[in-house]
């Protein structure tokens, strides 16, 4: 969303995208549905857990990983832009 930084999202996207996350995801859902209480339950970091040496770590792999398209030029774009001003 626009209140949201670009970083933050990369995070997000990372840890859902993780190993641990889609193996606990699995483990709790039962059915074919994903209800409000489980996903309360899945191992998300808060964005305040990211210190700025984890997102210079995390967010340029989940970039290289996830910019497989032109659709989300955008998305990429946003977060080279954080990037810059966060470096200057």
């Amino acid at each position: 969303s626009a209140n949201r930084h670009a970083s933050q999202v990369a995070c997000l996207l990372g840890n859902a995208n993780s190993t641990p996350f889609d193996y606990i995801t699995r483990q709790k859902i039962s059915g074919n549905h994903m209800n409000l209480f489980i996903v309360k339950q899945l191992p998300v970091l808060p964005p305040n857990r990211y210190t700025p040496d984890l997102l210079a770590f995390i967010v340029p792999r989940v970039l290289e990983l996830t910019y497989t398209a032109w659709d989300i030029k955008v998305f990429a774009d946003d977060v080279w832009r954080e990037a810059d001003e966060n470096a200057a």
